[in-house]
């Protein structure tokens, strides 16, 4: 359903943002889940969303690109690209988090925890991580703050029923994302 690169991958630079310097390497693709972008700073990704390379830029502002910083991009992108296509199913790509402790403890036990065709409920994740069920309004709050979408699987964490809830990059990418991952080959382990 949803496979390949529909519109070339796009930069944006210092240039494009009026002459300021902008601290991190955006890059951006357009996809059948739509424009998704990447950026890197300090050599990690440190924002993936569903959004133009330059409202992703806007949010980290300062700083300026060096050559690394661009390879790296091209990587994540690419990887990211892969991975909306079915043809990607980890990353390799740092990524830095740069949230609370909690919500960092959060998103990286998703992370490692969670694998490709698997979904979970927030009350799961309180319970990996030693936490009361009530904690499930508070995990919830973590995942909305991912700042790095699709690398952090925060869309494979539905609701205590298997409802969709809640995604940065909205409900229908979220459907779109699961279909994906529930593809034959995947494993299709549904835990809800």
């Amino acid at each position: 359903m949803y496979r390949g690169l529909l519109g070339a991958v796009r930069s944006w630079d210092e240039t494009e943002a009026g002459g300021g310097a902008v601290g991190v390497t955006v890059r951006s693709a357009v996809t059948e889940f739509g424009v998704v972008s990447v950026a890197v700073r300090g050599g990690a990704v440190v924002g993936c969303q569903f959004m133009p390379a330059e409202r992703l830029g806007e949010r980290f502002g300062g700083g300026r690109d060096d050559a690394g910083e661009v390879v790296l991009a091209d990587t994540a992108i690419a990887e990211v690209v892969g991975f909306l296509a079915g043809e990607v199913r980890e990353f390799s790509v740092p990524f830095r988090l740069g949230v609370s402790e909690f919500d960092n403890r959060v998103l990286t036990a998703l992370t490692e925890r969670v694998g490709y065709g698997t979904t979970v409920s927030y009350g799961w994740l309180a319970r990996e991580l030693e936490l009361p069920i009530t904690a499930s309004r508070a995990v919830g709050k973590a995942l909305a703050g991912n700042p790095v979408l699709v690398i952090v699987p925060c869309h494979r964490v539905v609701g205590s029923s298997g409802a969709l809830t809640g995604y940065a990059g909205g409900l229908e990418v979220k459907r779109g994302l699961l279909d994906l991952e529930s593809t034959p080959d995947s494993g299709d382990l549904r835990l809800f």
